[in-house]
């Protein structure tokens, strides 16, 4: 439920995780004290009914304390914000832990034999280790995709209940204080309580699957379908699935001749649709959410196509980054998804591992798409991620996926050796598309020079101040949650409008960034630099005069090649807004 609310970063899982296991302590210690005083089958008692109430009555105040599951977003910096997760956890989660603690050493004393305390010692530690393990998976893999999160709430506190009966010796006053205290229970049902939230009045939930990965929803409003993970996580919708094909489009479009490809992330599997529309032969897409891939198929197949129901598409429900460590088939083409990077693991994602086992899935000649969302990264981000992804490939190229001046997608291409791009392949691959997959953004040559932003290996000198992503120093990890300011007043200072419209010009005019994929013809040449002049005269964001970027454009502009660092911009903190896509 925590991930419902929360930027779910390794920061707030902390902070919950922190609260839990003070919790423990702390009841563990006051069991200490009472015992002397507390008979132990009364005290494992009194302390299993407490838990019981908590968990529920936890649930209700959860929903309170989040205004009904609203986005828990910060609101000045990160001790802040990491602190109203902690109190949000002691009030709601922590009575139960907290009295919950209390039960193993009643127990223990209780059971426990003057002349041979170990045995029974030993007995109850070892039960409440396989309780532990046990009871973790079966409410992750059995519970929640069976009876839901909120109905394995309930269970968890009416078996609470029924224990203290067995633990405590029977008596009439006992009996009736259990039998109210179910009661109570049954009526404060957290099933009445919201699961998920809606963004808007004109929403209607169409679709709820929880599972242990997370809760997904399919969302609709009078313009859009939207396949959402957590609440407030969109991995994708109707009104976007032409930029979602595009994101497919482009990466194979770049390669000659794509027989086998791989998709790391589902979503609403339009991106993938692209595979077959371009007439590949073998589609492998990975996914890690299984209730996505369910949702996909039966609420998105007129977008996707029918993908998932195609006999050269096969779905694979597993870590992408595992898939591609683990496997040994090859492929022509790989296309990474957007990922959100304060996301906690999310970091391995950009990690140079998983970059060197992309790599060595490729064939001869294959490339490597990793799509970045510029409106979910600074630029001292973006310098991490592109130093990691031009350690592992010799060359590497960026692409445009649109020209949103707020919300801009780009992707790093790499491939082993550079290569020209074919034209004239490229023109009849798109002529052949379907119709119903025509984009004007990739309908021709022309269209697709468009999209190329520059060469980053002959500008790598750009991000050579920035440090490597790897599983042992994973930077974005840890630096992606602190620069973020996910509160609801504004924007943050994304790598998007006048920074990136400066970031082009400097590659622009980098030497020999601008021929790398294209050739030599003028006709492609112009159609590359009216793409980025079609990216430098869009708005500059809200709230940034004129004045200041033009400021901005001179300062990149200023630097030349020989420096020995790129230009770092000023951090500041701004408002960010809590909409996300993947």
């Amino acid at each position: 439920m925590f991930a419902q609310v929360l930027h779910n970063s390794v920061y707030s899982f902390t902070a919950v995780a922190l609260v839990f296991l003070l919790a423990i302590a702390a009841g563990a210690a006051l069991a200490a004290l009472l015992l002397p005083r507390v008979p132990a089958a009364r005290l494992a008692a009194v302390a299993l009914a407490v838990a019981g109430a908590g968990t529920v009555g936890g649930y209700w105040a959860f929903v309170r304390l989040t205004g009904g599951l609203d986005y828990v977003g910060m609101t000045s910096n990160m001790a802040e914000y990491v602190g109203r997760i902690l109190a949000l956890a002691a009030v709601t989660a922590g009575p139960t832990a907290f009295a919950a603690a209390a039960v193993l050493p009643a127990l223990w004393q209780a059971w426990g034999a003057v002349n041979d305390p170990a045995r029974p010692l030993g007995r109850l530690a070892s039960a409440n280790g396989a309780g532990g393990a046990v009871g973790a998976l079966v409410a992750g893999f059995v519970v929640v995709p069976l009876l839901g999160v909120r109905a394995g709430f309930l269970l968890a506190a009416l078996s609470f209940v029924l224990l203290a009966g067995l633990v405590q010796a029977a008596s009439p006053r006992w009996r009736a204080l259990e039998a109210a205290l179910l009661l109570a229970l049954v009526v404060a049902n957290p099933e009445r309580a919201p699961l998920t939230r809606l963004r808007a009045a004109n929403e209607t939930l169409r679709a709820t699957l929880e599972g242990p990965s997370g809760i997904v929803t399919v969302v609709d409003s009078p313009e859009d379908v939207q396949l959402r993970l957590d609440t407030f996580y969109t991995l994708g919708g109707s009104a976007s699935a032409a930029n979602e094909r595009r994101q497919g489009l482009i990466p194979l479009l770049l390669h000659p001749d794509p027989r086998r490809v791989a998709f790391i992330g589902l979503a609403t599997g339009v991106t993938a649709s692209a595979a077959p529309a371009l007439g590949v032969r073998d589609t492998t897409v990975v996914e890690l959410v299984p209730e996505i891939a369910t949702a996909a198929r039966a609420y998105f197949a007129t977008w996707n196509d029918r993908l998932l129901e195609r006999d050269d598409v096969h779905l694979v429900v597993d870590d992408g980054r595992r898939f591609l460590s683990a496997g040994d088939g090859r492929f022509d083409v790989i296309v990474s998804d957007l990922f959100i990077p304060w996301h906690t693991g999310t970091s391995s994602l950009y990690a140079r591992e998983m970059y060197a086992a992309a790599a060595r899935r490729l064939e001869p000649g294959g490339l490597f798409c990793q799509w970045l969302p510029l409106y979910q990264l600074t630029r001292e981000e973006f310098d991490v991620i592109v130093r990691t992804f031009l350690d592992v490939f010799p060359s590497a190229t960026l692409w445009r996926a649109d020209f949103y001046a707020d919300r801009p997608v780009v992707g790093l291409v790499g491939l082993s050796t550079p290569r020209t791009l074919d034209v004239g392949r490229v023109g009849d691959r798109v002529r052949a598309l379907p119709s119903g997959t025509h984009d004007a953004m990739v309908s021709s040559p022309r269209a697709l020079a468009m999209l190329y932003a520059g060469d980053l290996t002959a500008a790598a000198e750009l991000f050579a101040h920035a440090p490597l992503n790897t599983d042992d120093r994973p930077v974005i990890e840890f630096l992606a949650p602190r620069l973020t300011r996910m509160s609801r007043a504004g924007d943050k200072d994304w790598f998007t409008g006048e920074s990136l419209d400066a970031f082009y010009a400097v590659l622009d005019s980098w030497p020999g960034s601008t021929t790398a994929v294209l050739s030599d013809s003028v006709d492609l040449a112009d159609a590359r630099r009216a793409g980025w002049r079609s990216s430098a005269m869009r708005s500059p964001p809200h709230g940034t005069t004129i004045a200041r970027h033009r400021r901005t454009r001179r300062r990149f502009a200023s630097w030349s090649p020989t420096s020995s660092r790129a230009p770092r911009r000023p951090m500041r903190r701004c408002r960010s807004s809590t909409r996300r896509r993947r």
